[in-house]
């Protein structure tokens, strides 16, 4: 081997040495290019024996020269090397992984077992038999050529390449990046991403990408995500819970976990290969799943059809909203009508579901629900609460399963304070207005309140433009303590993203409508805890807001219960009622001060308040009351120089 340069023999480097070590060190990626390469590692021995890669070989020749015997030589291998980078360089995969198992019989079969090919690699016993061979040959064959490239790092910069451009490109399916590859000519033909990974690891790369096989799609992602089977799981869940599903909401749950794979089109793509997958609405994302076992919202609809048969949608969709575990959830109309066109037993017409053949109550409603359901249609189809209940306790039911089944049952519905009916029923005109309570309520569009539990609830009729954009109104009596941001959750505990609330607006509920829907006419609550600054949304029928309203008047010890197994576990805050009573107590005793009064009182953290100067009082610390007072002269004498610029609280309010 010719002998290294020496740091005892420096010499000025030639003319001919500087100009194609200048040359070398300017190529791309010739610090990959390592002294141990199968291929060009030769030649950088052959110059430099201590160079631990081609850059560290050109810097060692720009500061010194070897032998003036060897220069003639080294000038000669640097071009030859040049040569071999540039000729590599401008090969396709395909044609660079060839070079490095050779193009002979049992080079083509490492070829096709390890996928270099493009088609992805395939078993030992199916190279054999494509070879004529015995699978143990195929395995010594294959096994040799690994063996021979174990433990080096060759240049390869087509591999290089295309891994690098399917990073950039994860996640995503796999079957548009392959395609992609080869429309950027990286690749001669389509090349299965599976064979790019055994490349990588045939040319000592640690591939940064798997390629994960979920329900017939190929999704390509990171090494760290585990498996997409998770997207699957969570959808199977999720409609197993609401009948249906969008995409946005998979993709939300799927990012607490698993962020790689939260992007919705990858989403989408694994969830279309399963089994029983059927979209209602692909443009805005809804889908069901029909392999689920049992479906809670066709149940529901079953009910409702078992009592009317048919109905129009837009009961439909109240009574499913009306079933406490719906409540927050509500598929547009066109996605309910679509859902009923693709079960067998449901005909769509006009806007109206019907059943056919047609449903027996008994079958899918239950004995109580079905109990109070014939105690309705026995008279007439609708009935005051009063008698109702009286009713129902004298046929032996229990108050509070009467009770729940009354505020939350589908095939029930609500006509006007104090009337209940059978959902859908023919009821004669006047009917309802002889049974219905005479009472005063406030606004139907906007209503609002303090809970017993402490928490603030606003209620909304929701429009067209509520839903497009997200935003609703904050009332002016509730925005002292409605400001800032709040998390906000479903009363599932699902995680809606942040409410932001400012003045008289608060925005941020995009993603539930796009989540969980809604369309104009629905009613939504949003409770507002202040202790923990959380949001709770629910949406539903003006029974929502009639309940809340209720509990707020009647001062009872807990929100409207929510069902059985629904309830939120929590307890009333005496601390924040106790607080709001002091506040109140307080402000009628200021009320009853004289107009032109002042008034101090020492605040609950030490401070001086005084009162009367405005809607508010000015509070200060004492060190702070008696630096201000120390300047009584100096403000004095400042407002008397400026009194023609200063103004009065008069002059103020009518500017």
């Amino acid at each position: 081997m010719p002998s290294s340069i020496e740091s005892s023999d420096i010499i000025v480097p030639s003319a001919d040495v500087i100009a194609e070590a200048r040359r070398l060190a300017s190529t791309d990626g010739v610090s990959l290019i390592r002294i141990d390469d199968p291929r060009l590692g030769h030649l950088i021995r052959g110059i430099d024996s201590e160079a631990h890669d081609a850059r560290e070989l050109a810097e060692r020749l720009l500061r010194q020269s070897p032998h003036a015997d060897a220069e003639g030589e080294t000038v000669e291998r640097l071009r030859d090397l040049l040569k071999l980078i540039n000729e590599f360089g401008n090969l396709g995969l395909e044609a660079e992984l060839v070079r490095f198992v050779g193009d002979n019989k049992n080079g083509r079969m490492a070829t096709r077992y390890y996928g270099l090919d493009g088609l992805g690699g395939t078993t030992l016993q199916v190279v054999g038999d494509e070879f004529g061979v015995t699978r143990e040959r195929v395995r010594q064959v294959v096994a040799r050529i690994a063996t021979g490239l174990d433990g080096k790092v060759p240049f390869a910069p087509a591999l290089d390449s295309a891994v690098t451009f399917v990073v950039n490109r994860t996640p995503g399916r796999a079957d548009e990046i392959e395609s992609q590859l080869h429309d950027s000519g990286l690749t001669k033909g389509t090349f299965r991403l599976e064979g790019l990974i055994q490349a990588a690891k045939l040319l000592g790369r640690t591939p940064p990408f798997l390629v994960t096989e979920t329900r017939g799609e190929r999704i390509v992602h990171s090494r760290s995500v585990k498996s997409a089977d998770k997207i699957v799981q969570i959808a199977r869940r999720e409609v197993s819970h609401w009948g249906i599903a969008t995409v946005a909401d998979i993709a939300a749950h799927i990012r607490e976990t698993e962020p790689e794979l939260s992007d919705m089109s990858i989403v989408a793509s694994v969830l279309s290969g399963e089994n029983g997958f059927q979209w209602l609405d692909r443009a805005a994302g809804w889908f069901w799943i029909t392999s689920v076992p049992r479906n809670s919202l066709v149940n529901r609809i079953e009910k409702i059809l078992s009592i009317a048969n048919p109905i129009s949608v837009s009961e439909l969709r109240a009574g499913i909203a009306r079933d406490y575990r719906m409540q927050g959830f509500s598929p547009p109309s066109p996605v309910l009508l679509e859902l009923c066109r693709q079960i067998p037993t449901f005909q769509v017409a006009d806007g109206n579901v019907r059943a056919n053949p047609p449903i027996i109550a008994s079958g899918v409603l239950g004995n109580v629900e079905k109990a109070m359901a014939d105690v309705l249609a026995e008279r007439g189809g609708v009935m005051s609460r009063t008698d109702l209940e009286a009713v129902c306790l004298q046929q032996g039911m229990n108050r509070s399963s009467s009770y729940r089944f009354l505020s939350h049952s589908p095939v029930i519905s609500k006509y006007a304070v104090g009337v209940f009916g059978l959902i859908g029923a023919d009821i004669a005109p006047g009917v309802v207005e002889s049974l219905a309570l005479k009472r005063q309520r406030g606004k139907v569009l906007a209503d609002y309140g303090w809970a017993p539990n402490g928490q603030i609830w606003l209620a909304y009729r929701l429009s067209e433009a509520t839903v497009l954009t997200g935003i609703v109104s904050v009332p002016a009596a509730m925005r002292a303590f409605i400001s800032g941001e709040f998390a906000l959750k479903t009363l599932d505990g699902a995680s809606m993203g942040t409410l932001v609330a400012k003045e008289s607006s608060a925005w941020g509920l995009g993603p539930f409508f796009s989540r969980r829907g809604g369309e104009a006419g629905d009613y939504l609550v949003i409770s507002f805890d202040l202790a923990t600054r959380e949001a709770s949304l629910c949406i539903g029928t003006a029974d929502l807001v009639e309940d809340y309203a209720n509990a707020t008047e009647a001062g009872e010890s807990e929100q409207p219960d929510p069902g059985p197994s629904e309830a939120n576990g929590e307890g009333t805050r005496p601390d924040l009622m106790a607080e709001l009573n002091r506040l109140r107590r307080e402000n009628e005793a200021l009320k009853s001060l004289p107009k032109s009064g002042l008034s101090m009182r020492v605040s609950e953290k030490g401070a001086l308040s005084v009162y009367g100067l405005g809607h508010f009082p000015l509070t200060l610390y004492r060190r702070q009351w008696e630096r201000l007072l120390a300047m009584s002269d100096q403000i004095r004498s400042f407002i008397k120089v400026n009194a023609s610029t200063l103004k009065t609280k008069g002059e103020i309010a009518r500017l």
